[in-house]
């Protein structure tokens, strides 16, 4: 899958609405529950962790504002110049395929 759409897919993913910016106790919950999947039923530390580590990973790249929202066009950029490596995310996401309609993108 083409960068241009994976990044497209994980703005979405965290700001459904396009709202702009993702507060933090939306997208903190998020990236727990990501990683947890199916196969845990509460959080963990290991998931817990993994959200935090995410959310350091996306202040030292300046995608988050004072208040620590996710500020989308910042995200897009850190993804780009490969500041946040993409495939962290996607990897988080196991054995999940990427569900395209999600984007209203058509693939070739």
């Amino acid at each position: 899958m083409e960068k241009s759409t994976l990044i497209k897919f994980w703005i979405k993913f965290f700001d459904n609405g396009l709202r702009g910016t993702v507060p933090e106790n939306e997208y903190m919950g998020v990236l727990e529950e990501l990683v947890r999947g199916n196969t845990l039923k509460k959080e963990s530390k290991t998931t817990i962790m993994f959200a935090k580590m995410f959310q350091k990973m996306m202040a030292n790249a300046g995608c988050l504002n004072d208040s620590k929202e996710i500020i989308n066009e910042k995200l897009i950029q850190a993804f780009n110049n490969e500041d946040i490596d993409i495939q962290l995310l996607c990897s988080a996401l196991g054995r999940q395929q990427l569900d395209e309609s999600f984007l209203n993108i058509q693939v070739e």
